[in-house]
């Protein structure tokens, strides 16, 4: 299918431009708290603004919800343009379905702080797809540090 080629080339891609490419392979024992009722309430607020934006298309006002983390190694503008191509490679959003959530101190990567990872089951108008955000508690908002798509294999 020529369109998988297409999405694996915004995957490599994206993974490496947002240098966070070892938490989009991270394993269960990486997440390693699933925290408290609150706790999840308040950053998955965060996640589903973070969403809507992206499923809107609102890449500009994306930007004051990226963290540090995510902009380091990329100017503003290319990540959106990232963000763009890789969710355009799907088509609209249908469907999602949360799946898997945790906190950790530390990324793979070597970063440490507060971190949240949540995993949605995810339907687009051309496939299903796991979705993986990634925030990062940044002066005291949950901000995003990750955003990574893959063809949803069935556990």
């Amino acid at each position: 299918m020529k369109l998988s080629k297409k999405i694996t080339i915004y995957f490599l891609f994206f993974a490496t431009a947002f240098s966070l490419s070892a938490i989009a392979q991270t394993n269960e024992t990486a997440v390693v708290d699933r925290g408290t009722y609150y706790q999840r309430g308040e950053v998955n607020h965060a996640v589903l603004h973070v969403l809507k934006l992206m499923d809107a298309g609102d890449y500009a006002n994306l930007s004051s919800q990226t963290s540090r983390i995510a902009t380091k190694d990329m100017s503003e503008e290319a990540s959106q343009s990232v963000l763009k191509g890789i969710r355009a490679a799907f088509g609209t959003y249908k469907d999602r379905v949360e799946e898997r959530i945790g906190f950790s101190s530390k990324m793979l990567t070597g970063e440490t702080g507060k971190f949240y990872a949540v995993v949605f089951k995810s339907e687009f108008a051309s496939m299903v797809v796991e979705e993986k955000v990634i925030m990062s508690l940044e002066d005291g908002q949950w901000k995003l540090a990750g955003y990574f798509l893959q063809p949803y294999r069935t556990k």
